[in-house]
């Protein structure tokens, strides 16, 4: 930041400002997404997804079943 204020005189400190805030953005958004199997709201929900295959690899069989 001391390097821009020669540039940009007393808009270093708005600029700076909101570099910062998109840093710490930045970094909270890759905290969320760094474990996506967690227990927290913004998770995936595991056993909705297994329960969607499962019922999906249960159709399958159930019409192999019925063509053999």
């Amino acid at each position: 930041p001391w390097a821009l204020v020669d540039d940009f005189q007393i808009w270093v400190i708005p600029s700076v400002t909101l570099i910062g805030y998109f840093m710490i953005g930045i970094e909270l958004i890759a905290e969320d997404i760094e474990e996506p199997f967690g227990m927290g709201a913004d998770d995936l929900k595991l056993d909705d997804l297994c329960q969607g295959i499962e019922n999906s690899v249960s159709d399958i069989l159930k019409r192999h079943r019925q063509e053999t």
